[in-house]
């Protein structure tokens, strides 16, 4: 049960959800949910699912899924 918590304690404190993109050359946006702040998708990790799955990974970018 601990780890299950563990799992489940930063979807509480804070979510991010991944935004499709939009446009040529765009990978998406990972939007926190709680502040509207958002961070770009890197290249490597585009956001291919509407909805939670990113992870802010600093400067302005983040890993999407």
């Amino acid at each position: 049960m601990r780890l299950q918590f563990l799992f489940f304690l930063p979807a509480v404190l804070a979510w991010w959800n991944c935004e499709l993109p939009s446009g040529t050359g765009d990978n998406g946006r990972c939007v926190d949910g709680t502040t509207g702040n958002w961070d770009a998708c890197s290249a490597s990790n585009p956001c291919r699912v509407q909805g939670n799955g990113c992870s802010p990974q600093g400067s302005r970018i983040a890993n999407c899924s």
